[in-house]
């Protein structure tokens, strides 16, 4: 009798077995592989690492190249020295992760720029991981000898979190891909993925997670980071001369579990006649904004999304901008 019973049940999982097995293994497809590290220790103050430069290698799935400075862009000496500059400087988001080169913002941005302009440069100064006060350690020290004539700071909600602290980087580490996964399975990481889209659209609050943690940051000293690394940034920019404007990219959900975040820094700068561009706007007003993911586990944004928010900006760095910006 318990043979039979074996039996029977081993028919009844098996399917069930195959068939997690082959989602596991086509779910391990989607995610970006990387290889060795493009990450080395900063020795800029209370910035944990930057980008190593003139390096090459392959980093959530896509071959990803620095120049001299660290960036994710061309090398200084092809850049025409006598072509108007504008720098997007932030994290992730700016950087491009997931995507390829020539999907990044600041890529789509210069190209659609360039309708109207013909000598206009956007230089990619983004780093994965950096926060607030990390950008405005990049822009002094990394930006502003690039000598732009126009900065803009392309902020993302998780910027208000507290700064990693440095530690060495090996430059042979490489990236596990499947480290922060449930037991480093894909299917589990996919199904957690779509609960927790599904409670947010219910109404419910995320209690634990990035989200949560995001969201204690800004309460726990958030707001003071993000606010003075804000005003050093404008200040840095007014003694070079340099219009600064702040861009804010919604996190890519619906609803947006960060809008209170970007509500705040959008009035912070506003009280602080710092110039913004409120990149929601790009988007149809009742789109879920998670059908621009990178993929079906990264919400970062994917090419559709760069574009769409790239003719915004361009739509909004007329001469209104850059006069309201001289003015600072």
């Amino acid at each position: 009798m318990k043979r039979v019973w074996a039996g029977r049940l081993l028919l009844f999982f098996a399917p069930l077995l195959v068939a997690a097995a082959i989602s596991e293994l086509w779910l391990r497809a989607q995610v970006g592989i990387s290889s060795v590290t493009p990450f080395e220790r900063s020795d800029m103050n209370g910035v944990a690492h930057e980008l190593r430069p003139n390096f090459k290698t392959l980093y959530k799935g896509h071959e990803v190249e620095t120049n001299s400075y660290g960036f994710r862009d061309s090398d200084v000496d092809s850049w025409d020295p006598d072509s108007y500059r504008l720098a997007l400087t932030g994290d992730s988001f700016t950087f491009g992760n997931g995507i390829s080169a020539d999907s990044t913002l600041p890529a789509l941005l210069e190209s659609r720029l360039r309708k109207n302009v013909a000598d206009v440069q956007v230089l990619n100064c983004g780093v994965p991981g950096y926060n607030a006060p990390n950008v405005q350690q990049l822009l002094q020290h990394r930006v502003l000898p690039l000598k732009p004539d126009f900065v803009v700071y392309v902020f993302m909600s998780n910027d208000v979190e507290p700064s990693r602290l440095p530690a060495d980087i090996p430059a042979d580490a490489t990236i596990d891909s499947f480290h922060n996964f449930p037991l480093g399975s894909a299917l589990l990481q996919w199904a957690g993925v779509r609960v927790k889209q599904t409670l947010r659209k219910m109404g419910a609050a995320s209690t634990s997670g990035s989200i949560a943690k995001v969201a204690r940051s800004f309460h726990e000293g958030g707001r003071q980071r993000v606010s003075l690394a804000l005003s050093a940034m404008k200040q840095l920019c007014l003694e070079h001369e340099i219009p600064f404007a702040v861009a804010t990219y919604p996190f890519l959900a619906t609803p947006n579990p960060y809008t209170e975040i970007d509500n705040w820094v959008l009035a912070y700068c506003k009280a602080h006649k710092i110039p913004t561009i409120n990149l929601r706007e790009a988007y149809p007003p009742e789109e879920d904004l998670s059908n621009y993911w990178t993929n079906i586990f990264d919400p970062h944004p994917n090419r559709a999304s760069n574009l769409l928010v790239a003719n915004y900006m361009a739509e909004q760095l007329d001469q209104d901008l850059l006069k309201q910006t001289a003015d600072q």
